[in-house]
């Protein structure tokens, strides 16, 4: 079975790191596999994640697409903030629910914009309005996609050595490195 892991740091980048005079920390660490077909497996923190591509485009259907997974990840950071929100202040959050709208675009078919939608509970206090909506913002994987991360991919043998001219280091969106 072909393996890979993803390392995902807390503080940036190695040369940041540094020049702020803190250690480079892995914070997770996620290992994924692949069973078959167009499926892929990530394993993290005791959990096991399975995907897979549509049907159309050659998968077998069973698991959700990893892009579908980005989206879910989104939706449920948001719904986690939204739920804190209300329990901090005693109401009820059983018929509470978010909604996440991705609109895609033409060319090429990246999100181009996010609606997000807060169906608040029966009672709900209207003077919250405002700080649901600004609770909701405050979703970790909504900020890190304001401030995305560096990338490195390096390519390992089976012996387990990364050879140093085989990584790839990637631009951060709107970077000029």
């Amino acid at each position: 079975m072909i393996s890979r892991s993803i390392a995902v740091e807390r503080w940036g980048h190695p040369e940041r790191c540094r020049r702020a005079g803190r250690k480079e920390v892995v914070r997770m660490e996620i290992d994924v596999s692949f069973p078959g077909g167009k499926k892929v497996r990530a394993a993290c923190g005791g959990f096991t994640v399975e995907t897979d591509q549509p049907v159309e485009r050659g998968g077998d259907g069973t698991a959700p697409s990893p892009f579908d997974l980005f989206l879910c990840s989104l939706a449920a950071c948001t719904g986690f903030e939204v739920l804190c929100f209300l329990r901090e202040r005693g109401l009820h959050a059983e018929d509470a629910r978010v909604v996440v709208r991705a609109h895609h675009g033409a060319q090429p078919p990246l999100v181009e914009r996010v609606a997000i939608e807060i169906h608040v509970p029966t009672g709900f206090p209207p003077r919250y309005a405002d700080a649901i909506a600004r609770a909701a913002g405050r979703c970790k994987v909504r900020t890190q996609l304001s401030q995305p991360p560096e990338f490195t991919v390096s390519v390992v043998p089976r012996d387990g050595r990364a050879r140093p001219s085989s990584q790839v280091s990637t631009k951060r969106a709107g970077s000029d490195r």
